[in-house]
């Protein structure tokens, strides 16, 4: 396990240092080859709550990944105005 912590860390890192990078392949693969795009677009998944859309399933994993990147003490903070330093 802790290799594959190891190696989840690494992915991150890389993709951290060079998010401008792969943004700028995945915006020119897409202007190459939307075929995956429109495919995606189509995409519907069927659960006992009702139909998820592709983009919004996407969505959803996105948010839920940016969730778990926040620091719990940020997010106190945040709730709670009267607890941030005051500026005067």
């Amino acid at each position: 396990m802790r290799t594959a912590t190891r190696i989840a860390a690494r992915a991150s890192s890389a993709l951290h240092q060079n998010i401008l990078d792969c943004l700028v392949v995945a915006y020119t693969l897409a202007a190459i080859w939307p075929a995956p795009g429109d495919a995606l677009r189509g995409f519907t998944f069927e659960a006992h709550w009702g139909v998820v859309a592709g983009p919004s399933l996407l969505l959803a994993i996105l948010l839920f990944v940016a969730g778990l990147g926040i620091q719990l003490e940020g997010a106190a903070a945040a709730r709670c105005p009267r607890q941030w330093p005051r500026h005067d």
